[in-house]
């Protein structure tokens, strides 16, 4: 986990401190530009013959080092010393860092079992797949990073996640599966809390709101709980993770008062979007809807600002063109996205997902801050939590920094409630760039939830301060003070005990519980893994294997270094592969069937029964060729750990 810490932070870093940005800048971007650094310096690694690597990183690190000093920007020093200063101390916001961390990794560790133990979700075979592909073909360019059949590395996909892990794996020597639990504990205990902190404090200009936001970053399941477990979506919570850095930046750069320099925040903007994008699209389509009321305030309080000494009935027709000129602008972007053929396909097409709920109930939902399960049975803490929220959103609309935010989450709401309820059509259009995925929506609900639940924390605190600054003698700033730290505490305690916080650890559970009989829709089996583990010593490198991939056998790549016909649960058409996987079975009497298996290079087949990926997915048809091999005479068992098997076909005559 170290490893996944540094290469998301060094990198950056050295890019920021070249620059000659400040310390608070540097940190909020550092993880932005690290990403950008590993994922371009994948590309460019593989455009110009260099394998894929540290060194591959190094290079593009010392590139932007150099252009940024070239480029310096220099920190200017503010007119007034106080804007540059936060309130409180910056120690607390580590200690809040330290102890939610701390908290968020044991329990999650706990929940995983153990540090080799995999996802056992639709998504991990092609994401643990493609970190082994990454490591054998030494290329991690997200331009070749599709891996759905055996002809695999030809189409895009973003694996900046991907390419992290490939160099834990190449710097610690770790296993796949040791290596991608590692980054999953990065991102939860280090680079979403961190995230949250930069936010808040950016919000409030305040160490004091940044540990409050370290401290309750994990205090709702939307966030990091549910990605953790659902899909798996790494490269998702990547994105996710980063959103924070980006809309903090975003109000370095647009707003005033920040007392920071906005040409570095825009800066690292810059340098950083490369990253966002390669980490997961939906991230970026997720920064435009979340920036929008961001964008609409920076309008219009410049429109004001440049008409101050004009008269009030100026300064508000200023203020709502500044606003009608943000709304036309999103509007003509959302149309030219349309001419994006993606992008389009994506808003026009059946989601996969349909909608699950009524209106009301999904509203209603989202107001109980109960978005990502069910409300049945959540217990008493969102009755807590929710009221906060509420609070936080009144609230914020007097922080100049915050005003965007309630609007913000009301606008990532809108959108759960329409992937949860709406038409189709609706749903497409809206929410075809999450794939019309509630779960995804679900997650973007929680990157301004914490925020805003920091912010009613405050409120409440401040209320209460006044009415005892009213009692007794004392400021009502000093009492709201102590009450904020305690309140703080207090709630981070009340959501760690909560049913929904509580089930979302539950699910990461029983994700990365190995299929038995109590979970027998679970992916693969510890016999099976074994077996895999075993390949290298069974299989020569050059053969491949054939199984069916929804019943763990795909991952023989990720764990046994062995090419499998079927990488990924669904594949590419590929008639050659899919009359093998039908009738194998029938090589004796089918001389088509051997001439197939030897142009694929096929010489064992992983016989790993019929406990398939959530049951009998009707998907799981269509390998039927792949059963009773050894009793057709076709295949001999060659290596066997419980009831799977690895075998050898026999039927056919080897080369």
């Amino acid at each position: 986990m170290i490893v996944a810490v540094l290469v998301l932070a060094v990198p950056g870093f050295v890019v920021g401190a070249a620059s000659g940005a400040s310390t608070r800048v540097k940190v909020i971007g550092a993880p932005l530009v690290s990403v950008t650094c590993v994922a371009v310096g994948a590309i460019v690694a593989d455009l110009v013959g260099l394998p894929w690597g540290v060194v591959a990183v190094l290079l593009v690190t010392v590139v932007l080092s150099l252009l940024a000093l070239l480029l310096r920007i220099r920190r200017p020093r503010p007119a007034d010393p106080r804007q540059s200063n936060w309130s409180g101390q910056w120690g607390w916001t580590l200690l809040a860092l330290v102890v939610g961390g701390a908290v968020q990794g044991v329990r999650m560790t706990r929940a995983m079992g153990s540090s080799s133990a995999i996802s056992q979700t639709y998504d991990a075979t092609f994401h643990l797949n493609l970190i082994r592909w990454i490591l054998d073909t030494r290329s991690g360019s997200s331009l070749h990073a599709k891996i759905s059949s055996i002809d695999s590395g030809q189409g895009f996909y973003p694996a900046a996640w991907h390419d992290v892990v490939s160099l834990i794996v190449q710097t610690t020597h770790a296993g796949i599966p040791e290596a991608a639990n590692a980054m999953s504990l990065a991102i939860s205990t280090v680079l979403w809390p961190l995230g949250v902190a930069v936010l808040c404090g950016v919000l409030a200009r305040s160490w004091t709101f940044a540990a409050a936001g370290a401290l309750l970053a994990g205090a709702f399941p939307q966030m990091p709980n549910l990605l953790t477990w659902f899909g798996v979506l790494y490269p998702n919570i990547l994105g996710y993770a980063l959103l924070p850095f980006v809309l903090a930046l975003l109000v370095l750069a647009l707003l005033p008062r920040t007392g920071l320099p906005r040409r570095q925040a825009w800066a690292f903007l810059l340098v950083g979007a490369p990253g966002l994008a390669l980490a997961h699209p939906s991230a970026v389509f997720s920064v435009f809807v979340l920036s929008f009321p961001l964008v609409a305030q920076a309008a219009i309080e410049w429109c004001a600002s440049a008409t101050r000494r004009r008269p009030r009935p100026v300064r508000w027709i200023a203020g709502v063109t500044g606003l009608g000129g943000v709304v036309v602008l999103f509007f003509g972007l959302d149309r030219l996205s349309m001419k994006i053929e993606l992008v389009r396909e994506m808003r026009q097409s059946d989601s996969f997902w349909t909608a699950s709920s009524g209106l009301v109930n999904a509203i209603g939902r989202f107001i109980g801050t109960n978005t990502g399960y069910m409300t049945q049975g959540s217990g008493w803490v969102p009755w807590i939590l929710a009221p906060l929220v509420l609070v936080g959103m009144v609230r914020a609309l007097w922080m100049p920094l915050a005003r965007w935010l309630p609007f913000a989450y009301i606008i990532s709401g809108a959108l759960f409630t329409i992937a949860l309820s709406g038409s189709p059509e609706m749903r497409a259009y809206f929410t075809g760039p999450w794939y019309g995925d509630t779960q995804r929506l679900v997650a973007l609900v929680g990157i301004t939830q914490v925020p805003l639940l920091v912010v009613g924390i405050r409120a409440v605190c401040e209320g209460i301060g006044w009415l005892f600054a009213r009692q007794w003698t004392g400021r009502a700033s000093r009492w709201a003070g102590r009450l904020f730290v305690g309140g703080v505490c207090v709630v981070f305690v009340i959501a760690q005990v909560g049913a929904n916080l509580g089930r979302s650890f539950d699910s990461i559970r029983a994700s990365w519980t190995f299929q038995s009989a109590e979970n027998p829709e679970a992916l693969l089996s510890q016999d099976e893994y074994r077996l895999l583990e075993r390949l290298p010593e069974d299989v020569p490198a050059d053969d491949t294997l054939i199984g069916n991939p929804w019943n763990g056998s795909a991952l023989a790549l990720a764990l046994g270094d062995r090419m499998m016909v079927f990488p990924h649960v669904v594949t590419d058409n590929d008639e050659e592969a899919d009359f093998v996987a039908e009738y194998l079975d029938q090589a004796k009497s089918l001389p088509s069937v051997c001439e197939m298996t030897d142009s694929l290079r096929i010489r064992y087949v992983l016989d790993f029964g019929r406990d398939y990926l959530w049951g009998q997915d009707p998907r799981s048809a269509g390998y039927q060729g792949l059963d009773g091999l050894v009793e057709d005479g076709v295949a001999t068992v060659v290596d066997q750990e419980g009831e799977a098997r690895l075998l050898e076909i026999t039927a056919c005559a080897q080369p």
